[in-house]
């Protein structure tokens, strides 16, 4: 399924926020409301729509729909910030070095409108896993608890909170050698603080925004556009953007294929990517299967499972890729009684086999099958590295 009517409209209201002129003729505007909703950019369509006088072209229905999905995220979103300042100021309190990653760090330095992006959840990153125990004495103390899906992950009923100890989540199952990597305390030291109440609490660099947002949009396989445009936002609220600290850094880590993919799309949508850069960061070999995949994905047919693949072509040398994938498949015993808290190693490993062979029969389906998924929410499902996805 190729860029439809109602997929073009949504990014030419995206990207000429200047109020464009657009035609309604041939979209169908049920599913522009739908696409509007699964792609999480409900919010900032109305937001661009009404400050430019443009939401009155819509029938009255559409507008509901784009004003109701803005005050569901406004109101979801003064909850969850609340809650993140809570629990920020007692991890500070402690000492405990934090990096705010993703929505809770795009809202207010990014978008400036708390309805216009939805936040599913709070992600932060704890640069010293050394802190762990502190942090799980920190969160049981005002009211969090871990949930039994995934380790690191905390719920008060109402606000969740995903504690990383690195950005691609892989940590989850043990040490994985070979694998590509950011340094956390590089990362912090790069940022800048939270806010004037916080010495230990930073969100990360414009750059290395770009460069997280861009591994986080991979690994989910590209599913949302929301995650698409939170990278070109950051682009376009920062003219000064170091490119060439960006492809430094994503050379220095490994991730130089991951960034190239991801800047490469962009810029079949928003030309906001210097080609020098491109070309520059452009990779000496991609296989035929890398290759098949970003030009599906180029096309508009994302499927669940392209980024693991993507992933996995990160990874140099035919050992390597062995030895990773068998520490994906046989994750550490302490990680076991972690994420299962099962005593049976046994067990557990033929559990994990069963429902990778699922996950890996899927992704192979999807591979064959093309298209387009139209599963964009999370589940409690834990996916390759141990996660909620």
């Amino acid at each position: 399924m190729a860029w439809s009517e109602e997929d073009k409209l949504i990014l030419s209201i995206l990207n000429q926020k200047d109020g464009a002129n657009f035609s309604l003729e041939e979209v169908e505007l049920d599913r522009f409301t739908d696409l509007a909703r699964e792609e999480g950019l409900s919010g900032i369509l109305f937001k661009i729509l009404k400050e430019n006088g443009q939401i009155q072209k819509f029938p009255a229905p559409v507008q509901k729909s784009l004003r109701e999905s803005y005050l569901l995220s406004l109101t979801n979103n003064i909850v969850l910030i609340n809650d993140l300042s809570r629990v920020l100021l007692s991890l500070e309190e402690k000492g405990v070095r934090i990096i705010v990653l993703k929505g809770s760090a795009l809202l207010e330095r990014v978008y400036k409108d708390m309805g216009a992006r939805p936040v599913m959840d709070i992600d932060l990153l704890i640069c010293d896993e050394r802190d762990n125990d502190k942090v799980n004495g920190i969160m049981e103390a005002i009211g969090y608890r871990l949930t039994s899906t995934c380790p690191r992950i905390y719920n008060n009923g109402r606000t969740i909170i995903d504690i990383h100890a690195d950005i691609d989540s892989f940590t989850r199952l043990g040490h994985i050698p070979h694998t590509p990597e950011l340094d956390n305390n590089s990362l912090w030291d790069s940022g800048s603080p939270f806010g004037a109440r916080f010495n230990s609490v930073r969100i990360l660099s414009p750059e290395d925004t770009v460069l997280t947002l861009a591994i986080h949009l991979v690994k989910h396989s590209f599913l949302r556009l929301l995650w698409l445009v939170d990278i070109i936002e950051v682009i376009k609220g920062n003219p000064n953007i170091d490119w060439k600290k960006i492809g430094h850094r994503a050379r220095e880590s490994g991730f130089e294929k991951i960034i190239y993919y991801v800047l490469s799309y962009i810029n079949k949508i928003s030309r906001v990517i210097p080609e020098d850069l491109l070309l520059e960061i452009r990779p000496e070999r991609s296989g035929l299967i890398e290759k098949k995949i970003m030009d599906r994905i180029i096309k508009n047919q994302r499927r669940d499972g392209y980024g693991d693949i993507l992933y996995f072509y990160t990874i140099k040398g035919t050992f390597r890729r062995i030895l990773f994938a068998s520490r994906i498949l046989f994750p550490a015993q302490e990680k076991i009684n972690e994420m299962s808290g099962s005593r049976y190693p046994f067990i557990y490993y033929l559990k994990r086999v069963l429902e990778l062979f699922k996950i890996g029969a899927r992704y192979l389906w999807n591979y064959i099958a093309g298209g387009r998924s139209m599963t964009r929410g999370r589940s409690a499902v834990k996916g390759l590295r141990g996660e909620r996805l």
